[in-house]
Parts: C-alpha cells; sequence; structure tokens
C-alpha cells in the first residue's frame, strides 16, 4: 500500500537528483515502497535551472568537486546529500553530507526526511527542525536504522549502534530522531521520554535532540521503525 508525500506541493518544491547505479537503485526500490513521491527526479547529467526548488535531495555514492559544483550551481535551495561525503573541505553553505553507502539506509533515511517534512504524525516536525540538526550543528551526518516492536529494546539497538560509529559522541552536535508507526499503534508520550532520556545521557548536554513521529500505513500494531541521523 503506498501513501503521498509532497501531494499538495507544487512539481518543483522538491527535486531528487540521482548519480549512477547507486542513484538508480535507491530511487528504483524507493518507488517499490511508497509509489510517487510526487517530485521532480532527474540524472546528475541532466541537471540545469533548479531555481524553483526549495528542498533538493541527491542520492550519490560519490560525488566530485565539479559535480557538487555544478548541483550547487543550480539551485540556491537547501541540499542534503544522501550517501557520500562531501568532495570539498570547506563548509558548504546551506547543504549537508549524510555519509552512508548502503542503499537500504539511503531508501530509509529519504523516506523518515520526507516524511518528517511533509508528513503527519503525533510528534511533528518541519522543514526547520531539520535544517537545525542536519545544517547548523553541522554538515557530517551518520544514519542509523532499525526495526522492533518494543521502544525500548529499539532505542537500546540504535544506542548500540551509533557507539560503533566513527564518532565520539561528547562531539555529537545535533540528533534527529524520528519514530515510524502505523496509525493503531499504542502511542505513549511516555514512549518518547524514554527515548529522549536514553539519548541524552549518552551524548553531550549541549547536543540537539529533535524527536518526532511519523505514520506508515506499512506499520501494523506495535511495528515501529527507528531512524536516527547524527550531526557532527
Amino acid at each position: 500500500m503506498f501513501e503521498p508525500i509532497f501531494e499538495e506541493q507544487n512539481d518543483y518544491f522538491c527535486s531528487l537528483i540521482i548519480k549512477g547505479e547507486f542513484g538508480n537503485k535507491v530511487v528504483n526500490n524507493l518507488a517499490s515502497l511508497i509509489g510517487n513521491v510526487g517530485f521532480n527526479i532527474l540524472k546528475l547529467e541532466e541537471v540545469t535551472d533548479l531555481s524553483d526548488n526549495v528542498i533538493t535531495f541527491v542520492i550519490a555514492d560519490n560525488l566530485t568537486e565539479a559535480e557538487w559544483v555544478k548541483i550547487r550551481s543550480a539551485t540556491s535551495s537547501t541540499i542534503f546529500v544522501i550517501g557520500c561525503a562531501s568532495p570539498v573541505q570547506e563548509p558548504q553553505a546551506d547543504s549537508c553530507f549524510i555519509c552512508e553507502t548502503s542503499p537500504e539506509l539511503c531508501i530509509q533515511t529519504l523516506i523518515s526526511m520526507m516524511k518528517m517534512i511533509g508528513g503527519y504524525g503525533h510528534v511533528m516536525t518541519d522543514f526547520t527542525d531539520i535544517r537545525r540538526v542536519l545544517i547548523e550543528c553541522g554538515q557530517q551526518n551518520h544514519v542509523i536504522y532499525i526495526e522492533s516492536t518494543h521502544p525500548e529494546e529499539a532505542i537500546e539497538r540504535v544506542l548500540k549502534q551509533l557507539s560503533n560509529k566513527p564518532i565520539a559522541l561528547d562531539q555529537v552536535k545535533g540528533i534527529l530522531l524520528n519514530m515510524v508507526i502505523g496509525e493503531d499503534f499504542e502511542f505513549s508520550f511516555s514512549n518518547i521520554d524514554t527515548i529522549i532520556t536514553r539519548v541524552a545521557a549518552e551524548v553531550s548536554e549541549t547536543t540537539l535532540v529533535i524527536f518526532g513521529t511519523t505514520f506508515d500505513v506499512n506499520k501494523q500494531g506495535q511495528e515501529l521503525g527507528l531512524n536516527m541521523i547524527v550531526s557532527y
């Protein structure tokens, strides 16, 4: 079963730029999961003028400096690159790089971000929240995604994976957490308190933690997904 994302937005509200076999694989699997994403999908070589964009997603397992300059020159919008690190050393204005090379993680991250921007849930987040964590806190990011039927188990598994990332936890500047649930999930705000308390105990007291929930029509009962993007 599919659900619309950005269904009331102009086609050019958002563009998804893909590069090579990696980008094709991600977008094909994305379509099989959620159907029509409701915005432009462009191959990197097709990118020209994206001045109408508000948000631009890029799916690539690598980018050259010239390719990045081409994308950045085509749009003044916020750019989220999923799949690789920045090809340049200097901080890039209004952009971030999510350094994960697993197509599955890239897919889950893209879905999670799209839903947090354009979806709905018990605890709503928006583009401003995502921008604060992923761009204002830091420009290099890692992702963790797990599925479970218990929020407590989910957060313990996420934190265990976080400890294995090449990041000193006291250097984490921001964390964006999204709990993906079905509409019949027995939701409790104590679930949120448990998750946020556990996360806060592992990182610096100055780390910005933003939590949201989004609905997935394919989740049933107490099934949940927990997506964490860590910014540093």
